[in-house]
């Protein structure tokens, strides 16, 4: 019902939330006409999706098998972007691609290769190689953590800012 409030949620000791409903619509459905394009449009990045997917999987395995990355790229008219260190919280690099790459097993020999396919947060599909891993040096380590802390700090303070925003709406 209309200006009902909600049972009072606790989120945390600190926080509490209650939500009041200010309107309703019922539910309906929307004419064919009306949808239609971005049903068309749903299918069609459906299937862009299944083939990406699908080509990952073909290029991960040729890989696997001692293709060369170059030429499978040239033939399918695909670019390589190479990254020649990263760091575990690298900024410039997309976060499924540093997560793929610290998950990876360690190329056994000096000219081996790990690799794997990875979706981005906007879903394309990217195929990572791994050639070589490097140790950290100690002093990198605090670094890390503190940078861990610091990012952990700004979480926090946007989820308690998100709630006293929500509670004040509510």
């Amino acid at each position: 019902e209309k200006a009902e409030n909600s049972e009072v949620i606790e989120l945390s000791p600190q926080s509490l939330l209650v939500i009041r409903v200010t309107g309703h619509t019922p539910g309906s459905f929307k004419e064919l006409t009306d949808v239609k394009e971005q049903v068309q449009q749903d299918y069609v990045d459906a299937q862009a999706k299944i083939a990406a997917d699908a080509f990952a999987n073909d290029l991960v395995k040729a890989l696997k098998s001692g293709a060369m990355a170059k030429e499978l790229l040239e033939q399918h008219q695909l670019k390589m972007s190479e990254l020649k260190t990263i760091g575990r919280y690298d900024a410039d690099v997309d976060a499924a691609i540093a997560q793929a790459l610290f998950s990876m097993a360690k190329p056994a020999e000096a000219d081996a290769i790990s690799v794997e396919k990875t979706q981005l947060r906007n879903g394309d599909m990217a195929v990572v190689v791994l050639t070589k891993v490097l140790a950290a040096e100690p002093s990198d380590v605090k670094d890390l953590v503190g940078i861990e802390q610091i990012t952990n700090e700004k979480s926090n303070s946007a989820v308690n800012n998100m709630l006293a925003l929500l509670t004040e709406q509510a």
